[in-house]
């Protein structure tokens, strides 16, 4: 799952224009938590999360959590975090509407529906894989669906680039009001959410390495991604801790 950040590229079509009954944030988790619950749990809980019985029920759960934690915890702290620039393009919400709910979990499960669906097609032995001939049959050193894994993931990732940059040029984001940092204590937070998680995956990769590089690999991978996500909500609980701040 190289390439999991290209998942947001299916669902930007519903996302980038407004509209009352979508909720931005629960389709872009949802795009993406069906790879997430392997670095939070388990490979037995990939697989179920990329069944359509996992996309209501796993996917469902797991992603309303997290969109729930963003909304309410770390949201405003990340807009508060990164630089003004950058935090200004980063969606305030404000109060969380009654609707908004029932409308998360909607968009929750069809975020996670165009990932199983898109890894149906782009992963051997998948149910769209395994069905057209052609997926099935090796190119090179192999199967073309895992070529098509490849290739969509660059493709998405381009996609999903492309439309950060633009959205960042056209500055639509609106100034954040909520400030609580000093500039040396923001450089003291990114440091330790972002240093933190890639010294325990060095740490973490360097004893694995005996058992060979992909699985070294991976491990390292796996305990950044859980301690950047544990890091973000602990920084974010400490956030609001802080005194507001009525200077610039």
């Amino acid at each position: 799952m190289p390439f999991t950040p290209a998942h947001i590229a299916a669902v930007l079509p519903a996302t980038a224009k407004p509209r009352r009954w979508v909720v931005p944030a629960a389709w872009v988790v949802g795009s993406v938590v069906p790879d997430l619950v392997w670095f939070l749990f388990s490979t037995d809980a990939y697989n179920a999360a990329h069944s359509l019985r996992g996309v209501v029920t796993l996917d469902l759960a797991v992603g309303v959590v997290i969109v729930v934690a963003w909304r309410l915890i770390v949201l405003t702290p990340t807009r508060d975090a990164l630089p003004a620039a950058l935090g200004e393009q980063v969606p305030d919400r404000g109060t969380v509407r009654p609707w908004e709910w029932p409308a998360a979990a909607l968009g929750v499960v069809a975020g996670a529906l165009t990932h199983v669906v898109w890894d149906s097609f782009t992963h051997p032995g998948r149910w769209g894989s395994s069905r057209i001939p052609l997926l099935r049959d090796d190119i090179g050193p192999m199967p073309a669906s895992r070529w098509a894994q490849y290739a969509s993931g660059v493709i998405g990732v381009l996609i999903v680039v492309v439309y950060l940059v633009r959205r960042y040029h056209r500055h639509t984001g609106r100034p954040v009001v909520d400030r609580r940092l000093t500039p040396a204590l923001r450089w003291v937070f990114l440091v330790a959410v972002l240093g933190v998680p890639v010294l325990l995956a060095a740490i973490t990769g360097v004893h694995a390495m005996p058992e060979g590089i992909r699985i070294a690999g991976v491990a390292a991978v796996r305990r950044f991604s859980v301690t950047l996500l544990a890091m973000v909500v602990l920084a974010s609980c400490l956030w609001w801790l802080l005194p507001r701040r009525t200077g610039p």
